[in-house]
């Protein structure tokens, strides 16, 4: 039984530990909220590219949302540009073939609705040798 009890409280704590929370919400003066969830982990091999999804849930908010990549790693660019109309947006990254290798990098997307009212969510990046 206390082997039991060890093993249920060690496995929460990681549970716990592990959990990160990617979303982040602002709200207007007017009550209007924007809700960003930023990409998981990223990891790019040199030369290649990564899709990732950044979702959105708008309350008391009309009209599509503006996304910017920002913080990106040497030589990791964005290759679409484009707005979110709906609840969620795919995204392309590239890696050059001489991007910085790095780990963890902190990245940060930011997503701004029509009326002004933005929200950034950092995110890690990864290079890695192909």
């Amino acid at each position: 039984m206390k082997t039991l009890s060890i093993m249920l409280i060690a496995s929460l704590l990681l549970m716990v530990v592990g959990c990160e929370d990617r979303s982040s919400t602002v709200t207007n003066a007017t009550g209007g909220k924007l809700t960003l969830t930023a990409p998981g982990d990223v990891s790019i091999q040199r030369g290649e590219m990564a899709e990732v999804t950044i979702n959105i849930k708008r309350e008391n908010l009309a009209g599509p949302v503006t996304v910017r990549f920002n913080q990106l790693p040497a030589g990791v660019t964005l290759l679409d540009s484009k707005e979110i109309v709906g609840n969620e947006g795919r995204y392309n990254l590239k890696a050059a073939a001489d991007a910085a290798l790095v780990v963890n990098h902190q990245a940060q997307v930011t997503a701004t609705g029509g009326d002004g009212v933005a929200v950034t969510k950092e995110f890690k990046i990864s290079v890695t040798e192909k």
